[in-house]
């Protein structure tokens, strides 16, 4: 749930945590705590392209690389859905609203302070924990009370930085504590364990329940810390100190109050002495239903018989993203936005009729779906959707493919589907959607192959070089072989277009959103056909993210062909790889009548505009949140925790 201040209010006090080594053991690990983490500290990705997916994969396999070197056996826990009862849907709209924000304001001068969690950064996460064969599974509703409970059943270790499980009665580490190297170095996970123990001794709590009640009467996701504001004025508050926050004090003080109480229930209804006697029993029947989710007894469940075992089972394995849960329980869900042209509507509007499939298939009743998302710069409503039940298990795989094909408006015969390798089918349906709703030109798909090429076949073989100092000194290098050496050739001429060029980081000249919308359309895309095709068993083969979407090198592509449009008659690719890859790209084009002609006016200069009311509110936007920066970090809207960065 998120307590806030607690995390903060922790972190000052090292006498509360103890050095560990760790190996030979199950951890069970916060996954959506730990993948905003892990994009957060990832090392060099522009946010304000859309998404670095293969830096973020690499990041991402390191970590857990080192897990496994270490003999430890990671088990990642996914939130599901949210629950039906709405008590987060304020959180959950404030939340959104943040991450509109935040897209709205990030740029290339600014990502650092404006980061925002990419669309298919949850899959790109996914990808590494399944070649590594590390177990995953998903709750169908808030994952903590899951996470706690098998922390205590294992009798092992949980791993995350959300603030609820200094409270849960569980073994508890925080992620930021893992200290990689060291661990690399030593062949065991070095790390610090909250030591709960110390801490009951140190104020003279009576008993773990009463942290159950601190996190209640503070604030969490389900009750907003305003509610109990009353009870500081009636409780003896520590001194002001320039180290201590006011919400620090208010922890203070109510630590040191509740240390005097020795039944949770007679310390709630002192508090509850605080307020009117018609708001008593509000507020009572709030604060029981937190104490009884941090005793592991508040999940809201759903009805067996209400969803096919199908849909839990592919559910359950994280195969579907959370809001399929909410279109199947509460008729009801939000999908987020991108860094993506804020003058246009929502990238998401382009998937609608791949919505609709997916809306068939999961909704068990037939009442009309609602999809939100962002509305100009606020939360509204996109589009609702009236239901057809389809019953995909009972279709042929042939009649589930054909559904999959109509669900993207494909025009291409089998034979010329056929005539592209297999591993590409999927990819070039896609692009057949794509280009029927944007405006998509051969610049856009020679830079979607390209990418392709060099993350799979180029990469291998250079170990992923990036740096031209490295990649010449390779070259120069005896111990190379002529084989790699043509690789490293490769990655010479376009081992920069991996990067945002300097000057990018003080100017928006160079910055054009439309091209970053237009990518962001198709990383719409490519989410929504991946999980109709999941729901449809997998009937055509799709490319991994990680291995075509990089899009500051996109970008790049992009700009350098705007400039030299002669470059697509050609490639720096192996000779070996070159002709395969003209031939491909010269096919599937032929498959997109609305493919465009390069567009080269993006490299013409233009008079300076006046600035209008849209880059204004950008400048508003840009500016409240660098004064925020520290209550809010980036956003994810499957990540109930990923804007609550708390101080």
């Amino acid at each position: 749930m998120g307590i806030r201040g607690l995390s903060s209010y922790f972190s000052n006090r090292d006498s509360f945590f103890q050095t560990v080594s760790l190996e030979g053991i199950e951890v069970i690990i916060d996954a959506n705590n730990l993948r905003y983490s892990l994009y957060r500290a990832c090392p060099g990705t522009n946010h304000a392209f859309g998404g670095d997916y293969d830096k973020y994969y690499r990041y991402v396999r390191h970590y857990f690389e080192t897990f496994l070197k270490c003999n430890i056996r990671p088990i990642l826990v996914f939130d599901g859905g949210y629950d039906v009862s709405d008590n987060k849907l304020r959180t959950t709209i404030s939340r959104a609203k943040d991450q509109i924000r935040s897209c709205a304001g990030c740029r290339p001068t600014n990502q650092g302070k404006l980061q925002v969690y990419p669309l298919l950064g949850k899959e790109v996460f996914l990808e590494v924990l399944r070649d590594l064969e590390i177990e995953i599974l998903q709750t169908d509703f808030e994952a903590d009370q899951i996470i706690a409970q098998m922390g205590m059943e294992r009798g092992c270790p949980v791993l995350s930085n959300d603030s609820d499980f200094f409270v849960f009665s569980v073994d508890f580490i925080r992620l930021d504590s893992v200290d990689l190297e060291r661990s690399k170095a030593e062949g065991s996970l070095c790390c610090e364990l909250f030591n709960r123990q110390k801490f009951l001794e140190h104020y003279n709590i009576q008993n773990s329940e009463m942290l159950h009640l601190l996190a209640s009467l503070i604030g969490n996701d389900y009750i907003p810390p305003s509610v109990f504001d009353i009870i500081f004025s009636n409780i003896k508050m520590a001194k002001k100190t320039k180290n201590s926050s006011e919400r620090h004090r208010k922890i203070r003080g109510l630590i040191v109050w509740l240390s005097k109480e020795t039944q949770v229930s007679t310390a709630l209804d002192r508090i509850l002495g605080c307020f009117q006697e018609k708001d008593r029993k509000a507020l009572k029947e709030k604060v029981l239903w937190s104490l009884q989710v941090y005793k592991g007894k508040g999940e809201v469940g759903v009805q067996e018989n209400m969803l096919p075992r199908s849909f839990h089972k592919i559910f359950a394995d994280c195969r579907l993203p959370s809001w399929c849960m909410d279109i199947a329980t509460k008729q009801k869900f939000l999908l987020p936005c991108q860094v993506e042209s804020f003058d246009k509507p929502t990238t998401i509007m382009s998937c609608l009729p791949i919505l609709q499939t997916i809306i068939n298939i999961v909704n068990p009743t037939l009442n009309p779906v609602i999809l939100q998302g962002r509305v100009k710069y606020s939360i509204g409503n996109l589009n609702i959707f009236t239901t057809e039940t389809l019953n995909s298990s009972e279709m042929k795989k042939e009649e589930r493919k054909d559904l999959f094909l109509s669900s993207l408006s494909s025009q291409l015969t089998p034979e010329e589907i056929e005539s592209v390798p297999e591993e590409l089918q999927g990819l070039v349906l896609i692009l057949e959607y794509w280009s029927n709703q944007e405006l998509v030109t051969s610049a856009h798909v020679y830079a979607i192959l390209l990418a392709r090429s060099i993350l799979r076949e180029v990469d291998p073989h250079t170990n992923f070089a990036r740096s031209e100092k490295k990649i010449k000194e390779e070259l120069n290098s005896p111990k190379s072989t002529s084989e790699k050496k043509q690789y490293l050739q490769t990655m010479s001429k376009y081992a920069t277009l991996f990067h945002m060029e300097e000057n990018m980081k003080t100017s928006t000249k160079k910055y054009v959103k439309d091209i970053v919308h237009c990518f962001g359309v198709l990383q719409s895309i490519v989410y929504t056909s991946s999980i109709l095709n999941t729901l449809l068993g997998d009937v055509v083969i799709l490319p991994k993210i990680s291995e075509f979407v990089s899009g500051t090198f996109l970008y790049n592509v992009v700009m350098y062909i705007s400039k030299k449009p002669e470059q697509l008659k050609d490639c720096f690719l192996p000779e070996k790889m070159r002709e395969e890859f003209l031939r491909i790209f010269n096919l599937i084009s032929s498959f997109l009548p609305n493919l465009q002609s390069v567009n080269t006016k993006h490299m013409k200069k233009k008079k300076p505009k006046q600035k209008t009311e849209t880059s204004e509110y950008s400048d508003f936007i840009e500016s409240d949140l660098a004064e925020s920066e520290s209550e809010t970090g980036f956003f994810d809207v499957e990540n109930r925790f990923s804007a609550l960065k708390v101080s």
